[in-house]
């Protein structure tokens, strides 16, 4: 059983590791070393309009989902950024085609109309998560990160929900 809650201080711990173990050993995020308890807090951002959400499997937390600011300017109101993040071992089963769709509709409700994934050229997991679920790539930035001595491409992929 799949459940999405609000993301709470009794959620964090076990994000911030989930989140750290792909800082360490990935591509996957552009951070380069650990990050802190408190700048995690930032990542998952939860001030109203944006929501973050644990993603919660057989009553363990495997991951979060979220829509957060895009852009600073007020014209990019209308538009999110979406992330998910699912722990080691819970790919493969559906659990993030689910968590996008469940993300999507909470943007719909807050007004979102527009959502833009990140996703480092080489992460084909994410790549095809979003392609799977009718996000078009819309652009492509070459070498504009490095991390673990590689240059690694930026492609960005949106939706008009």
């Amino acid at each position: 059983m799949i459940e999405f809650k609000r993301i709470e201080e009794e959620h964090i711990d076990k994000l911030h590791e989930i989140y750290n173990y792909y800082v360490e050993n990935t591509t996957v995020t552009y951070h380069i070393g650990a990050v802190s308890r408190s700048n995690f807090k930032k990542i998952v951002n939860i001030d109203a309009p944006y929501e973050s959400y644990a993603i919660i499997v057989d009553k363990e937390v495997c991951g979060y989902v979220l829509f957060n600011k895009w852009k600073s300017r007020q014209a990019f109101d209308r538009s999110a950024e979406v992330t998910v993040y699912l722990s080691e071992g819970y790919d493969g089963r559906g659990i993030g085609s689910r968590a996008v769709r469940f993300i999507e509709e909470r943007a719909k409700k807050a007004g979102i109309c527009t959502l833009v994934s990140l996703i480092c050229g080489e992460n084909m997991a994410s790549i095809k998560l979003f392609e799977k679920n009718d996000y078009i790539k819309c652009a492509h930035f070459k070498n504009v990160g490095e991390k673990f001595g590689r240059l690694l491409d930026l492609v960005c992929y949106e939706k008009e929900i």
